[in-house]
């Protein structure tokens, strides 16, 4: 009779023979069931008659399932256990000033995380807003000098920001920051944001403010792809993920 039959129980072995194998998997009918069944008694017996002896104790197993265990045998959860180092001796945590003079926290790195926050993250959040509320101070400029400016094109101009910012997303890591490196590349950022700021003080008509959101939106394109990678790279593993935060603070503010 096959045992594919019927649900077949799993036949529990010591840890001297291994885990807990399936009958599935191992017998073909009901009579090789008995026959190992038979077999691993066996077995047994003899491992328990040489532990009574003396002379086999060693391949007895000790183990004991740890919720049978009594209280002072019991692991004690990891919050409570203390960190060992490789000499056997008890790891005590460290203060803030240890990590800082470990992890080399010093005046430069903070430096440099505030002036790509301020030149790159920055830029994003300034240029998605500064349209908005600047749309009446440009319009009545334009018309006080006798150049039209029509809400269709005020339109285009304002979104051709986006256009920029798909540009640079795939600009700056792809190209400019295969070749140049992450920190190369913000600087070459730099240059579109002075190109940008050109083109929209100095418009003679409102296709240049919209070739200036152009390069706004590379900009931000360039520093969402880049920014976040880098401060990846450039700060220690304990502030790791508060420096990563500068880059979304840098564009809400």
């Amino acid at each position: 009779m096959s045992l594919s039959s019927f649900h077949s129980p799993k036949l529990s072995l010591t840890k001297s023979f291994g885990s807990s194998l399936n009958l599935a998997e191992v017998c073909e009918d009901l009579g090789d069931f008995e026959r190992l069944k038979r077999r691993l008694s066996s077995k047994k017996k003899s491992l328990t008659k040489l532990a009574d002896d003396g002379s086999g104790s060693e391949l007895v197993p000790t183990w004991t399932h740890p919720f049978k265990r009594d209280a002072s045998e019991r692991v004690p959860p990891d919050e409570e256990t203390p960190l060992i180092t490789e000499n056997g001796e008890k790891m005590e945590s460290d203060s803030f000033e240890d990590v800082m003079e470990k992890e080399q926290i010093n005046f430069t790195l903070l430096l440099t995380i505030f002036i790509v926050t301020l030149g790159s993250s920055f830029q994003f959040g300034y240029g998605t807003g500064v349209m908005n509320n600047s749309e009446g101070f440009i319009l009545d400029y334009f018309h006080d000098h006798d150049m039209s400016y029509s809400l269709f094109a005020w339109g285009t101009t304002v979104s051709s920001y986006g256009i920029g910012g798909l540009v640079g997303s795939i600009l700056g890591p792809k190209f400019i920051g295969n070749y140049c490196g992450r920190k190369m590349t913000l600087l070459v950022n730099n240059v579109f944001l002075f190109i940008s700021s050109y083109f929209i003080i100095f418009a003679h008509a409102w296709w240049w403010q919209a070739i200036g959101r152009i390069f706004v939106g590379i900009v931000a394109g360039i520093a969402t792809a880049v920014v976040p990678t880098y401060f990846s790279e450039l700060s220690p593993i304990a502030i790791r993920g508060a420096v990563g935060t500068m880059h979304q603070l840098g564009i809400t503010i």
